[in-house]
């Protein structure tokens, strides 16, 4: 989870988003909270079965996630259990990640990548080569963040199934 104070998502209202699906700034989140969320965050996922579009197959998905806007707190181990990275756009967020992980065509192998961008912005050209799913936000419109939670929790759910099924439960 980025923690630049540029990024649309970030410790401070991912949960806003992610699980109750409604976008709040990350300021105006803060000031709600009364300060900053550093660290780790534990999200509740808010579903837990997702359907494979097309193959009908559902897959359970682990009941918790943990954010983190720091990789430092990563250990060797931890990267494999890595499912999602948000990424703002520009290559230069990853240089601290290590040696393979700091490359956007390796990690987005590995991970399932999303950019969050207002609908009236453009997606940085760097960001449209990266296999990342680009989920738009509208400036206006707060009834449309619910599908934004949706499709996150469906791209994370269908990655998980394809590439770390390990990590949940086919029902």
């Amino acid at each position: 989870m980025p923690s630049s104070a540029a990024s649309l998502l970030t410790l401070d209202n991912a949960e806003r988003l992610l699980v109750g699906g409604s976008f709040l700034g990350a300021a105006d989140s803060r000031k709600e909270k009364g300060g900053r969320v550093v660290g780790l965050r534990v999200l509740e996922c808010p579903r837990t079965t997702v359907v494979v579009p097309g193959s009908g197959e559902k897959f359970e998905l682990p009941s918790k996630f943990h954010l983190v806007n720091s990789v430092a707190q990563l250990k060797k181990q931890d990267w494999d259990r890595v499912v999602g990275v948000f990424a703002m756009g520009k290559a230069w967020q990853f240089k601290d990640w290590g040696a393979q992980w700091s490359e956007p065509g390796y990690l987005f192998t590995h991970c399932r990548g999303f950019h969050l961008h207002y609908d009236d912005t453009q997606v940085p050209t760097e960001a449209m080569t990266w296999n990342v799913a680009r989920l738009e936000l509208s400036r206006t419109s707060r009834h449309f963040d619910k599908l934004i939670m949706e499709r996150f929790w469906q791209e994370i759910g269908t990655f998980m199934l394809h590439n770390k099924p390990e990590m949940g439960e086919m029902v």
